[in-house]
């Protein structure tokens, strides 16, 4: 069965809405009072697209079954929307590869946007995804609370800039299995202000010797007349590096009361890894024990 041009027209009419019969007629040119050739009214419950031509034609008709819209064949610019320019593209929906463009007439993944995001809530990324720029960096977290600064390659990093990229601004660059304070630019050096180092744990043993299990620091009493002291730490290494300081103000911590006469020198004498190191001092304490304090570097 053919239709008339005034009953198509009024059906698009229904269909649509929006449109008056003049704009219509303006964007159709049906071919011996058909729509686009069609011999019945299958085209009902098809939404139709108007052709280069200006002809609503049947080829390409996105199609709705069920409330779910898809086209007649897929295509890489299955569905597009343009500006009113015509030319400048503002979406386009390639059902041959499953892929969204926005801004971009021939997306190249899933989402494919030619712009700014914004988003005023969450941005997930799955466990195993990363997030990068193209042939440069990478981040990526393999477990939660660690995240890794890579190469595009995944295999490397250099330098983690903060606030710029010139001398005037510090960074931290990768240096086989240290970091070090850089320069932006990685010029020259950069200094770190306010650096506090914390250990993990302490000890204050006032005993002969010292008890600081695994202690990489601590206070420990050099016992009155005596010129050696033994302090037993799990902490250190044949490779430690351990200051000493004699200080008064650690009575309390050690329950004696320090000697307050500080003219002696202390060198480290023995070290024992894994167990133990040996203080020794220039001259022994005079009636009350040497305090100190040590501190363990590996």
């Amino acid at each position: 069965m053919r239709i008339g041009l005034g009953k198509y027209l009024a059906f698009c009419l229904a269909l649509f809405c929006g449109l008056s019969t003049a704009q219509i007629v303006t964007k159709t040119t049906p071919s011996g009072g058909s729509v686009g050739g069609a011999s019945s009214l299958s085209n009902v419950g098809r939404l139709p697209r108007v052709t280069a031509a200006g002809t609503l034609g049947e080829s390409g008709l996105l199609i709705t079954t069920g409330g779910v819209i898809y086209p007649a064949a897929d295509s890489t610019t299955a569905v597009q929307i343009n500006k009113a320019n015509g030319t400048t593209n503002v979406l386009t929906v390639d059902t041959t590869n499953g892929r969204l463009g926005i801004g971009t007439p021939s997306p190249a993944v899933a989402l494919d946007i030619v712009g700014a995001i914004k988003t005023t809530s969450n941005v997930e990324i799955e466990a195993s995804s990363l997030f990068y720029w193209t042939g440069r960096s990478l981040l990526a977290s393999g477990a939660d609370g660690k995240v890794r600064l890579s190469n595009n390659a995944g295999t490397d990093f250099e330098v983690l800039q903060f606030g710029g990229t010139t001398s005037s601004f510090p960074a931290l660059k990768r240096s086989t299995t240290t970091v070090q304070a850089r320069l932006a630019d990685d010029s020259a050096g950069a200094a770190f202000n306010a650096l506090r180092f914390d250990t993990s744990t302490n000890c204050a043993s006032g005993a002969s010797p010292a008890v600081c299990a695994a202690a990489s620091s601590g206070a420990v009493a050099l016992p009155a007349g005596g010129t050696t002291l033994t302090v037993n730490t799990t902490a250190v290494n044949a490779a430690s590096r351990i200051q000493i300081t004699e200080n008064t103000t650690v009575g309390t911590e050690l329950s004696v009361t320090c000697n307050t006469t500080v003219i002696r020198t202390y060198a480290v004498t023995t070290i024992t890894a894994g167990t133990s190191f040996v203080i020794t001092t220039s001259a022994a304490p005079v009636t009350n024990p040497a305090c100190l304090s040590f501190l363990i570097v590996n």
